[in-house]
């Protein structure tokens, strides 16, 4: 990979007093880096800050910082329970060894998240922070080695970012531990950070300018005959209202497809016995269809799409246990790999499966349009509500864009 810094982001994840200081937790307990190490990282930290803001490029604090109980940490609990009896308690939040580290002071302009475990993506803004901010690439550095660094390499790369571990920038300076980065990062030294400042970067590859996402085209969804209606939880879908819809789904994806924008379908697959569904209980209690009545179960012709809206070759499917096509899927990182940031989306339920995949994927900062007349059930007095969050907009006006 080129590390480009005009895509990157500086991540500094636990610069704090607690692991670094000689009066913090690990330097209580003989566990901190020497003085002389100390400065050597510092003055790394300072050397990266100062080249991302003379770049004009973005700078994310990464602290921890937990309650005086630890109820609200998502660390290991054995992890835990060793480091506690070790050192005693640690990044405590609003203690002077969770601030950070002497001589680290954040800039009005910098942005700071604040993390519970070892991650800086685990339960954090972090992504969308990223993608707010056009990122691709992160420059990571901090400590410690085994454990946040090799955490955050992990998550980020899983979520599709290039990620540069600086080896002379971590804590401990000496680890041995570097073999856990390396198979998720780039590991490099300060000095290829700074070469890439002045390096002539590759074109950015584009991506489509739109995604299609098709939402449970399936037959137990939109077929008369699902167990749904046959149990009185739904009313049949009128037939000329069903063929409406599928139409101007096959004219969309016809259109994607004549240029070259991915398809990508998504539905509900579920074991016949329920027990890998992620719905609310809620949701499961509303419709109680009796025992061994599923709709969507693998392997069923309930669960394949409508013979209309048959998958062609170089589509995608994703498989999803609940409403979210994000919830559990690889929808987001698909997505990521295609660089697609606009979505068109149809199928259904307009206050279910499609609400739930439009709300997740505008959290997650992608720009969504809702197919009004290509959605279930149709004429849902729903879309406005919708239409909150996202574009809704009929199937002739979209393509017509296009």
């Amino acid at each position: 990979m080129q590390l480009v810094l005009d895509r990157a982001a500086l991540l500094l994840v636990d610069v704090q007093r607690d692991a670094l200081h000689p009066d913090g937790a690990l330097g209580r307990a003989g566990q901190a880096p020497s003085a002389a190490e100390v400065s050597l990282v510092v003055d790394a930290w300072g050397r990266l800050v100062d080249l991302m803001r003379e770049a004009g490029r973005p700078i994310v604090w990464v602290k921890t910082g937990l309650r005086a109980d630890f109820a609200d940490t998502t660390y290991a609990p054995i992890w835990l329970e060793r480091r506690l009896a070790e050192v005693g308690p640690f990044f405590i939040e609003g203690s002077w060894g969770a601030g950070l580290m002497d001589g680290m002071d954040a800039a009005p302009d910098d942005y700071v998240v604040t993390k519970k475990g070892h991650s800086a993506y685990d339960n954090t803004h972090l992504d969308r922070l990223l993608t707010n901010l056009g990122v691709s690439q992160c420059i990571v550095a901090g400590g410690g080695v085994t454990d946040s660094i090799a955490e955050t390499a992990r998550t980020g790369g899983r979520l599709g970012y290039e990620q540069f571990v600086v080896e002379d920038a971590l804590y401990p300076p000496t680890a041995v531990e570097m073999h856990a980065p390396r198979k998720q990062a780039e590991v490099v030294s300060l000095q290829d950070v700074f070469a890439a400042a002045s390096a002539e970067p590759e074109p950015a590859q584009p991506g489509p300018d739109y995604a299609m996402v098709l939402v449970d085209m399936q037959n137990d969804f939109m077929n008369a005959e699902r167990p749904n209606v046959l149990y009185g939880f739904s009313d049949p879908m009128p037939e000329e209202k069903r063929l409406n819809i599928v139409e101007n789904t096959q004219k969309l994806s016809a259109a994607m497809r004549e240029r070259g924008w991915p398809v990508i379908y998504v539905r509900v697959v579920r074991r016949q016995d329920n027990s890998d569904d992620v719905h609310s209980r809620t949701h499961r209690r509303a419709r109680p269809l009796p025992p061994g009545v599923t709709h969507c179960a693998i392997g069923t012709w309930g669960a394949e799409m409508v013979d209309e809206l048959t998958p062609e070759g170089d589509d995608y499917v994703v498989e999803k246990k609940g409403g979210s096509g994000f919830g559990y899927t690889p929808l987001h990182r698909i997505l990521r790999n295609l660089n697609a940031q606009r979505l068109i989306m149809t199928g259904g339920a307009v206050t279910g499966c499609v609400w739930a995949t439009a709300l997740d994927g505008v959290a997650l900062g992608y720009d969504i349009t809702v197919i009004a007349d290509a959605t279930y059930p149709p004429d849902s007095p729903d879309l406005p509500s919708l239409a909150e969050w996202c574009a809704v907009r009929p199937a002739d006006e979209v393509l017509a864009g296009l």
